[in-house]
């Protein structure tokens, strides 16, 4: 397995880690502030050959409408490696 190091910037402070595995839930793609980050986050996983799982988790009364819901699991389910049930 490959482990990659990666840097998430938080308020202005850099938090370096090393990660072999991601991991993402509906809840991170609820909020435009956490779809991007999430978006930012996968992609740098999958650049670095980094598996991603998904727990797609959705609870609809977090989300803006279900349509909404809908789209950012399919975006979750196309871009995950490993779907958690």
């Amino acid at each position: 397995m490959v482990s990659v190091k990666i840097t998430f910037y938080h308020y202005g402070q850099n938090f370096p880690i090393s990660v072999s595995t991601s991991s993402f839930v509906g809840i991170t793609l609820s909020a435009p502030f956490l779809y991007t980050a999430t978006k930012k986050a996968v992609a740098a996983a999958k650049e670095s050959s980094v598996l991603c799982s998904f727990d797609p988790n959705i609870r609809l009364p977090l989300w803006e409408s279900e349509e909404k819901a809908k789209q950012c699991a399919a975006y979750g389910f196309e871009h995950c490696d490993i779907l958690k049930k």
